[in-house]
This record gives structure tokens, C-alpha cells and sequence, in this order.
């Protein structure tokens, strides 16, 4: 068992409902969840707890707070699957969907892995949670498990409870009149908790025969099951069907304020220990529960957490500001804000090759922690969009491209869509093979006159230019290469690089002279053969330009840097890609081995993040210093499989789209210019409370920074990641810098541009 401190961050703190997260200090995390889709609902007291596949949020009725619980904050795991609350020990019971389990008391989480670490032949799930006598039943696909909430421990497990000690699926479990009563596939089986071993399936016995069953409720002196479709009450007697209820799927039988509540497919009743029923006519309600105030809240797919009030009917959405959805492929920043393609690839990072896998969850922004999502309804040119995987920028007036497998290319201005480019209006065209009638683009990048160069997936064409006036023309490829191209970037001299989706090496093409002409056009394929390349692997899934003009490439076995990309086309010229070889006590070996890298972004400091499928590393700009190594064992990180990374580019801000969502991280690299701007000290004053990083921002690029005292002695000195340098606060000697007033000195290398700023120490 794990013990971790529940820490409840200000950043995680919204302001009332639907406002965003503050940005945290340098080096802190934050996760970005996707709240319009939500798994489970339960209140504790003045709190709303609401579970998704990111983290959980808490609403609080009284002053309509939001607070974010997630990894970040504690928590063991991500993606909610049940929630319930034990009110006599004021535990909230977390249940991930891996069947991890975290009780939460008094602001700390105790972790419990045993369910999720348990060898189990067959399918391992968890059905439900059912809370009786102190105790936490667990209705599990093999059985029975029971955690002591008290203990916080499993304490029992009842399994294989089927015919002959055959496994038996229990899909919930409840306390009725001294007996065990378990719902399965096969109907309703009881056992007396006075029974010798509740574990042998010899003291079980089916009392109600059914296809199906699911979903136990004790309320007013009786039990509440639903069967075959079928909500009925048992008196301990005799089975009765109950009135008002149809036979619609039942998602949710729970009991709440005194008041048995079922929420059905086609509507929501509530029934009083007088038998009353009040009717609440909303459709696709997956789960609800009444509030302090008799309000009733409710959590339904693409709809948020929304409140009905008790008194009026008026509806609140009352969800934290978050992406449409968790899935997201490529990220760029631009016009202030960090631009997300919402979609996702089916067969990315095998060789089988890319395929549409019609993902709705469109595009979505974020600047200044204020979220935007694109969806059907923003325009009619993105209603039939689908698979958004790659966005770019164009400089000059900073509009986003966003490239659809399935529909074109979208140009988006701030939020408003102004272009759709298919196969009425430009060049870009249907798959060769025919096929369904999609446009599929798999890859945008500008080049350094603001040409967009676009993979036309699987087209006669696959290689498709838009002029920066607007021309339009399309290249074809020898027989040789074949058309599945992804991925595109251009290097200094104007060179598209392509990753292939079959896995066949990385596409070069250059333009020649003429870019509209195919004449003087020039392509080649590198692959794993020595002076062709001589690449890790030729499954190559991403490549990124650095400050110096290298290429950075990652494929599903390693990385690698093409030195000189300007070489490819040179006649006994060297291009092969090295690999960054490090040397562990006596042994040399291949930086990040043969993992698969995902994604390489350079941030301000021409530093290299790399996504892999184990974790993210930040590394110098020759690769040779490990910076940081997040992972899921050594941070709040979400999962370690990695797709993208993108920066904001004014703050620093790390954002990380994982298997399992969006998180970020706040790093210490900005871009700057050649003067300083707004220098912004923070915190300050420095508390005795705070022990983070110090941040000054707005420094001219890669400034010389020295921190002296009033008497003008230097405690510290550093050197900006472009426009943000840090410092922790402590003197050459290690120890904490005294109360009193500092002075920060920012410079160029030339000491032409400086400026002068201050920080106050409160010890």
C-alpha cells in the first residue's frame, strides 16, 4: 500500500464553474482534462464528485468552486471508472478503470493495488461498488472482493461461485436481510452471511433465474434489482415489477437524499419511502444524484455535468473549461494560443500503415488557459471533418492549417473558419484505389516563403503545393515510392521530408529551382542502408528541424540526426544519420536504444523534447545531457506512450498528448527577441513557504543573468533558455538566499542591451 499527501494546488482551484486553470510556477504540472464526456457521479456532503478518463473534479455547492483531483494532486491513476463515498468514514472510494483503487480520507490518498496486480485467468474488471457495513463490495467479472474501508485492505474474496465452481461474472453485489445477494448474466444468486464460506459456491443459490441481471439497490425495506430489462423489488418473499418504470436500458439504480433514483434510457424517476415516483423527463442520462438542495445533477455523454434545478428546472452546466476530448496527434503554437488536431490514426507506429479511423473530436485551443473547441456546430464546412491529425501555422498572418484524413485541409483565423480545401478547390485529391469519397491529408508544412506544402495520402499525387499567392499544383512520385505518405517537414533549403505509413523509409523531395515545375524536381527514399541514409529503422514516425538546420528523426527503433540534410541530392556528399552514442561506466550504447520515438519538438533554448513510448525526455542541444526524464512511476505524467509534444511558445508551457489525455508542464524555455520585454519577476516577494524555481521572464534571448545583493555581491548567476532564465533561490554556498533585496542583471553577449530588475526575500 501506498500512502501519497493529497496537495490541493491554487492552479487547481476554478473560479466559479467553467472558468480555467491558473498557469503554475515553473516546473509544475497541470492536467487538462476533457469534462464534456464523464464516467461516474457521487455526492459527499456540499461535494459533487465527477470521474472521467483524465482525472475527477469536485463541485462545491455552497460557493460553486471547482477543484481538479488528479495525478497531478495525488492520485494513483487516470481514467475514473467508479466513484462512491463512505459517509460514516468520510472516504471517497476511487475505482480506475485498470482496477487500481484509492481510498481518499481527510486529504490523504492511500492507494490499493492488490486488484490490479492480481493474477487473474480471463477478463479482469471491475462491474461496480456496492458499500455495506463498513465494507466495499466489489462486483468483479471472476467473483466477489471485499475491501475493509476501516483497514483500508482487501479483506475477503469470494470466487468461481458458478455451477461446480465454475467462474461466475458478478456484475453487483448488496446486504439484504442477513443474505448476500449477487446480480449476474445468469440472474440473481443468494448466500447467507452466516454461511461457513461465503467462498464455496456450494452456499450460493440462484432464487431468480434471468438472461441478465444487474445493478442491486436496498431501499424502504427492499431489494431493487434490475432484470431482463426489468426493474423489480424484492420483500423477501416474493419478486414485483415496478410501476412507472419502461424497459429502456437502466443505467443507474442508486439511492440518494432519501429517495430511490433510476435513471433510465428514455427518463429519470425518483421514488420516496411513500412509494411517491417523481418523473424527470431527460433523455441519455447516464447517471445522476440529487444535491444538498434537492437539486438534481447529472452527467451524460457529450454533455458535461449539468445541474436541473429542484425549483425551476433551469438547467447549469457545470463542468471545468477543458479540449473537446482526450485524443489528440499533432500540436503547433500560433497566433497566442497552442493549436491541438483532435483526431487520431489508426495503425500509427506500425508498419501495416495509417488507416481513417473517423474521429470526431474535431481541433481545439488554448491560450492563455482559456480553452476552445471547433465542433460540428462552429461551421458547416466541419461538420462531415473527421481524423484532424496535423496542424501548421502560416507566419505572416498567423492563421491555422489543419490537415483531415478524411476531408482536406480547414483554414481557421482566430476562431473563425474561413476555408475548406478539397477536391472542388484546389489540387488535393481522392485516394488512387477509389474507395469511399475521402480527401485524406496527412501531413502540412510551410517552408520559408510560406508555400504550404500538403501529403495528399494515397493520391496519383501525394505531394500537393499551395503557393503563398495561391497557386495551386500536385506532384507525382516514381513507382517505386508509393503514394502513403504522412507526416511532412521542410528543411532550411526548402527540402520536404515525409514519413511513409508502410514503413518503407523517409521520402525526400526536392523542388528544384521551379517549385511549380516538376522538371528540375529531384526524390529520393532513405532507408537503413548505409550512404542511403542509414537510418535506425524504416519505420520512420516523426521528423523535426533544430535551430542549427539538422533533422531530428525518430522511428519505432530509435533516434536518430541527420547532420546535413542540404547533402541528400549532392553527388558523394555524406547524409547519413548518426546516432547519439553515450557511454555508461565502461559500456557505449545508443542514447534511448531501440525505443520507438514518437515525437521531437525543439523548444526556445533549441533543447530536444522527445516522446517515446516509454516516457519523455528533454535533452540538450546536442543530445549528450538528460535535462529531464518524466515517466509515470517518477511523475504526474498521464501514461508513458507519448504521441505528441507542443510548447507554448510566450509562457513555456509543455503540453504532453498521451494515450491517456493532455497534461503539461511548465518548463523554463521562451522565445525572445533581440530586446528585452516586459521582464516579469515571479514569485515576488519570495515567501519563507515557497521552495520552487524563480522565474524571469521577458529577457532578451539567451541573456547573461548575474543576482547580486544590495552590496552588490553575486549569489547567482545563470544563462536564459532563451527569453526565461531560473533560479532556485539559493546562494554559491547552498544555502537559501537571506531576507533582504536583490538585484537581478539581464545582458546580451555584447552587454548592448540590458536591464535591471528586483527580487525581495522574505526568510
Amino acid at each position: 500500500m501506498r500512502i501519497f499527501l493529497l496537495i490541493i494546488l491554487a492552479w487547481n482551484i476554478l473560479w466559479p464553474a467553467g472558468a480555467q486553470t491558473v498557469r503554475p510556477a515553473t516546473s509544475g504540472w497541470r492536467v487538462h482534462g476533457a469534462y464534456k464526456t464523464n464516467n461516474c457521479i457521487e455526492q459527499a456532503g456540499e461535494l459533487i464528485y465527477v470521474g472521467n478518463n483524465s482525472s475527477l473534479f469536485s463541485y462545491n455547492q455552497s460557493d460553486m468552486s471547482i477543484e481538479i483531483l488528479s495525478r497531478v494532486t495525488g492520485l494513483s491513476d487516470v481514467n475514473v471508472q467508479f466513484l462512491k463515498y463512505h459517509q460514516p468514514t468520510e472516504t471517497l472510494i476511487i475505482v480506475y478503470d485498470n482496477l487500481n483503487i484509492d481510498l481518499v480520507q481527510a486529504g490523504i490518498v492511500y492507494n490499493i493495488a492488490d486488484v490490479q496486480n492480481r493474477i487473474i485467468i480471463g477478463e479482469k474488471k471491475i462491474n461496480n461498488i456496492s458499500l455495506q457495513s463498513g465494507k466495499a463490495y466489489l462486483a468483479c467479472s471472476f467473483g466477489i472482493l471485499v475491501l475493509d474501508i476501516g483497514r483500508k485492505r482487501l479483506v475477503d474474496s469470494y470466487v468461481n461461485l458458478g455451477a461446480n465452481g465454475s467462474n461466475l461474472l458478478i456484475t453487483d453485489v448488496a446486504e439484504y436481510q442477513g443474505s448476500l445477494y449477487a446480480s449476474t448474466p445468469l440472474g440473481i444468486y443468494r448466500a447467507s452471511l452466516n454461511s461457513l464460506n461465503l467462498s464455496d459456491y456450494n452456499f450460493w443459490s440462484r432464487i431468480l433465474p434471468a438472461s441478465f441481471s444487474n445493478q442491486l439497490e436496498v431501499f424502504s425495506n427492499q431489494l431493487y434489482a434490475v432484470v431482463d430489462s426489468n426493474i423489480v423489488r424484492f420483500d423477501g418473499n416474493n419478486w414485483t415489477p415496478v410501476n412507472g418504470t419502461d424497459r429502456s436500458f437502466t443505467s443507474d439504480l442508486r439511492v440518494s437524499s432519501n429517495r430511490l433514483l433510476i435513471v433510465q434510457q428514455n427518463q429519470i424517476l425518483a421514488i420516496n419511502n411513500q412509494g411517491s415516483t417523481t418523473l424527470f423527463p431527460y433523455r441519455l442520462v447516464t447517471a445522476a444524484t440529487f444535491g444538498v438542495n434537492n437539486d438534481l445533477y447529472c452527467i451524460a455523454p457529450d454533455n458535461y455535468m449539468f445541474r436541473i434545478n429542484a425549483s425551476n428546472g433551469v438547467i447549469d452546466y457545470l463542468s471545468p473549461s477543458g479540449p473537446y476530448a482526450t485524443t489528440a496527434t499533432r500540436m503547433a503554437y500560433g497566433d497566442k494560443r497552442l493549436w491541438i488536431a483532435g483526431g487520431s490514426i489508426g495503425g500509427f507506429g506500425v508498419t501495416g500503415g495509417w488507416g481513417p479511423l473517423y474521429n470526431n473530436n474535431k481541433f481545439y485551443t488554448i491560450e492563455q488557459n482559456n480553452w476552445y473547441n471547433f465542433k460540428s456546430s462552429t461551421d458547416p464546412r466541419i461538420v462531415n471533418g473527421r481524423d484532424f491529425i496535423d496542424v501548421c501555422i502560416r507566419p505572416s498572418t498567423q492563421h491555422a492549417f489543419v490537415a483531415s484524413l478524411t476531408s482536406g485541409v480547414i483554414e481557421v483565423a482566430g476562431t473563425q473558419v474561413v476555408n475548406l480545401f478539397d477536391t472542388t478547390n484546389s489540387e488535393l485529391d481522392k485516394p488512387a484505389a477509389g474507395g469511399d469519397a475521402l480527401v485524406q491529408v496527412s501531413g502540412i508544412a510551410f517552408d520559408n516563403d510560406e508555400n504550404m506544402w500538403m501529403s495528399n495520402f494515397a493520391a496519383v499525387k501525394p505531394l500537393v503545393l499551395r503557393t503563398a499567392g495561391g497557386q495551386w499544383r500536385a506532384f507525382s512520385f516514381p513507382t517505386s515510392i508509393s503514394p502513403y505518405t504522412g507526416f511532412i517537414t521542410v528543411d532550411d533549403i526548402g527540402q520536404k521530408w515525409m514519413t511513409h505509413s508502410k514503413g518503407i523509409g523517409l521520402v525526400v523531395y526536392n523542388s528544384g529551382a521551379d517549385i511549380l515545375s516538376d522538371n528540375d524536381d529531384q526524390i529520393k527514399l532513405l532507408t537503413t542502408q548505409k550512404e542511403n541514409g542509414f537510418l535506425p529503422s524504416n519505420n520512420v514516425l516523426c521528423i523535426t528541424k533544430d535551430q542549427d538546420g539538422a533533422l531530428w528523426i525518430g522511428t519505432d527503433q530509435g533516434l536518430c540526426i541527420i547532420d546535413r540534410p542540404q547533402n541528400v541530392f549532392r553527388q558523394g556528399q555524406d547524409f547519413d544519420a548518426r546516432q547519439i552514442v553515450i557511454k555508461t561506466g565502461l559500456v557505449f550504447s545508443n542514447f534511448l536504444g531501440t525505443t520507438q520515438i514518437n515525437c521531437i519538438r525543439v523548444d526556445a533554448a533549441n533543447r530536444k523534447w522527445i516522446g517515446t513510448s516509454n516516457g519523455v525526455w528533454l535533452v540538450s542541444p546536442d543530445g549528450f545531457t538528460i535535462i529531464h526524464n518524466f515517466n509515470m512511476s517518477n511523475s504526474p505524467i498521464l501514461s508513458n506512450i507519448v504521441y505528441d509534444i507542443g510548447i507554448d511558445e510566450q509562457s513555456g508551457e509543455v503540453f504532453f498528448a498521451t494515450e491517456k489525455g493532455l497534461i503539461s508542464f511548465v518548463g523554463d524555455a521562451t522565445t525572445a527577441s533581440d530586446k528585452h520585454n516586459n521582464v516579469l519577476v515571479y514569485p515576488n516577494p519570495v515567501t519563507p513557504a515557497f521552495d520552487g524555481l524563480i522565474t524571469i521572464s521577458g529577457l532578451v534571448n539567451n541573456a547573461y543573468v548575474k543576482v547580486t545583493d544590495l552590496k552588490g555581491q553575486l549569489v547567482h548567476e545563470t544563462r536564459a533558455n532563451g527569453g526565461t532564465a531560473t533560479w532556485n533561490g539559493l546562494t554559491f554556498q547552498n544555502k537559501r538566499a537571506a531576507t533582504g533585496v536583490y538585484l537581478v542583471y539581464s545582458s546580451n553577449a555584447e552587454g548592448t542591451e540590458t536591464n535591471v530588475g528586483k527580487i525581495v526575500f522574505i526568510k
